[in-house]
């Protein structure tokens, strides 16, 4: 999602969203920036600003609620990786009990 703006996100996740069930859920391979940045999250602070040039953006869990939301999909959780902004953020449909 890192190469998309909000906007085109929010649409590719709309469509992932009419073709789920109630008990279907997204996963997203991607960065998840923390809110705040110290100095080991350089590496992901430079990813971010080589995406800004191409028309996309590394997110932070509330950014990828900001893109989630707007689809019809809610974040479950964000599943960090032991080091780095590595991350598998799960969604399911609003609303739904998976």
């Amino acid at each position: 999602m890192h190469d998309y703006s909000d906007a085109n996100c929010t649409k590719i996740l709309k469509r992932l969203a009419d073709a789920m069930t109630t008990d279907s859920v997204v996963l997203i391979a991607d960065m998840v920036l923390s809110a705040t940045t110290h100095e080991e999250d350089m590496p992901a602070v430079a990813m971010d600003v080589a995406m800004l040039v191409m028309g996309g953006k590394e997110r932070t869990e509330d950014g990828f609620r900001k893109v989630l939301e707007p689809a019809g999909l809610e974040l479950v959780k964000v599943w960090r990786a032991s080091f780095g902004a590595g991350a598998l953020v799960e969604a399911k449909l609003a609303g739904s009990t998976v």
